[in-house]
Parts: structure tokens; sequence; C-alpha cells
């Protein structure tokens, strides 16, 4: 148990699309959630807003993750070293005092061809992996459920876990769930 916490909950939000900006992170400063907001600073979502997610979110006490930089994955070990330490240098450069680790989650949907593990990138990138255990969030899936969620978020109380909820598009666009949810 972590600084004496029975659980641990992460709110993640995945790709930095603009809908974040515009209705979750309304709602999270509203009730007061951080949020961990997994950005592609290579995509020109991420590059049309860079004040915003550089600048007004770490100041909202929300944080920034590697998410690589445009989630397309990579073949070669160099297309991957660009992919994940070029995108853990955006977040990094916000506070250079801060943690040296930062949370890494490679883009779904992408394929990895590279020689070398993972592992080895995250450890040269000094990032953490491993974010398993995380629940996809949107109503575009027929198992989605808010007893769903419910139920997953008792289970780690109960049992001293940490429990992720990841989420993409608000209102519109892939994966997307609704602000009223």
């Amino acid at each position: 148990r972590y600084g004496g916490k029975q659980a641990a909950v992460s709110l993640r939000f995945d790709d930095a699309h603009p809908t974040q900006l515009d209705k979750a992170v309304p709602l999270l400063n509203e009730f007061g959630f951080p949020g961990t907001f997994m950005v592609n600073p290579g995509r020109p979502t991420y590059q049309e807003r860079r004040t915003e997610w550089e600048q007004t979110l770490p100041a909202q006490g929300h944080e920034l993750a590697d998410h690589t930089m445009n989630h397309g994955g990579a073949s070669t070990d160099d297309e991957a070293t660009a992919e994940i330490a070029g995108c853990a240098d955006y977040p990094r450069a916000l506070a250079p005092q801060g943690s040296p680790m930062l949370a890494f989650a490679r883009g779904g949907g992408t394929t990895w061809m590279q020689r070398r593990p993972t592992e080895s990138f995250l450890k040269t990138s000094h990032l953490i992996g491993g974010m398993g255990g995380s629940m996809s969030c949107s109503e575009d899936y027929p198992s989605f459920s808010l007893d769903a969620v419910r139920s997953r978020l008792d289970r780690a109380i109960r049992n001293g876990e940490w429990f992720q909820t990841h989420y993409h598009c608000v209102d519109e666009g892939y994966i997307k769930i609704s602000s009223a949810t």
C-alpha cells in the first residue's frame, strides 16, 4: 500500500483527442480529479493545441504521459526509439526537476516490429510500462456499463489494487463515452 492508501484509481485519457480538452478536462476540474493524458506530440491534433496540453493541463494538476509520438507503431529499432523516447521528451521538458519516470502505454491497434524488446526502450527512456489492468470505458463497447466500472472499483478497493480506467473521445469520435456517463 503506497502512502498508506487502501487502493489507487487512475483516470487515463489516450491519444490526445481534442474532446478531452473540451469535455473531459472541465469535468475533471469540476470534481477535483486529476487525469493522466497519454499524448502523441507528433500528431496534428496535439500540435494545434500544444499550449493547452503542455501548459494549461499541468497547471490544473493533470499529468502528461508517453503514448508514442505518432501512435503508428514501429518497424525498426530506430523508429521505436523515435516513437518512445521522442514522446517522453515532451512531458519531461515541462518539469525537468520532477520525477525522472513517466508512464508509457504504446498505441493500441498498432504494429511493433522492432528487434529489441519494448522493455529495453522503456528502461533507456526511464518509463514505467506494464500498465495492465486498465478498463476501456466506451459506450461503443457492448460489454461496457457503469455497473461493470463500479464492480471493478469495488474489487480494487477490497483487494488494495490499482484500478485504471481509460478513455478516448468524449461525446464524439471513435471509442467514445458521453459526458453524461
